[in-house]
C-alpha cells in the first residue's frame, strides 16, 4: 500500500510540474501574422465585453495561455504582473487567455486579487488550437504590426520574459 501512495505523490508532482511544459510546440512561426481572435473579458477589463487581438495594432502584445489548476502558470503570474507594470509606458500588452475553465472558475481565482493585465476566456480551446498551444504555461510575443515574434513553453524567469518583450520591440 505504501509503495501504491509513493508511486500516486511522484505521478502528482510529475504532472504539476512537468507536464505543463512538455510538448509545447507552436504550430505558428516567427515572423507569421498573428492570428485573429475574440474573446470574453473575465478580469482586468470591461468584464462581459469583447478583446480582439486586432484592436490591439500598433501595439507589442504578451499572449498568455493558462489554466489555474496548473502549478507553473500560477508561478508566472506574479512575473506577467510585474512585466506589464514595469512596460504600461512602452505600450505592452499583456492577455491572459485562460484554457477551458469557466467565467465563474476564473473569476473566483482572481476574487481577492486584480492581475493588473486583462484575463480572457478560451472556455473551447478554439484560440489555443489555432495558435497550436499544447502545454501550459505557453507565452506568446506579438509586435506592433501583429506579427509572433517569439515564446516560451513553461515557467519562466523574469529575465527571460524581459528577453521576449525586447525581441518583439526591436523588430
Amino acid at each position: 500500500m505504501r509503495q501504491v501512495g509513493i508511486v500516486l505523490l511522484v505521478s502528482a508532482l510529475a504532472g504539476w510540474f512537468l507536464l505543463p511544459a512538455l510538448g509545447t510546440q507552436l504550430s505558428r512561426k516567427v515572423g507569421e501574422v498573428a492570428p485573429e481572435f475574440s474573446l470574453p473579458v473575465v478580469v482586468g477589463g470591461d468584464a462581459g465585453s469583447r478583446q480582439s487581438l486586432s484592436a490591439l495594432h500598433g501595439k507589442v502584445v504578451l499572449l498568455d495561455f493558462w489554466a489555474s489548476w496548473c502549478g507553473p502558470c500560477r508561478q508566472t503570474l506574479p512575473l506577467l504582473e510585474r512585466l506589464a507594470q514595469e512596460h504600461r509606458k512602452d505600450s505592452l500588452v499583456v492577455l491572459g487567455i485562460n484554457q477551458g475553465e469557466s467565467m465563474e472558475q476564473i473569476q473566483q481565482f482572481y476574487a481577492k486579487h486584480d492581475p493588473g493585465y486583462v484575463i480572457l476566456s478560451d472556455v473551447d480551446g478554439a484560440v489555443s488550437n489555432e495558435w497550436g498551444v499544447s502545454g501550459l504555461p505557453t507565452l506568446i510575443a506579438i509586435d506592433t504590426s501583429g506579427r509572433l515574434r517569439g515564446s516560451i513553453s513553461g515557467a519562466p524567469s523574469y529575465a527571460r520574459l524581459e528577453r521576449l518583450f525586447t525581441d518583439a520591440t526591436s523588430r
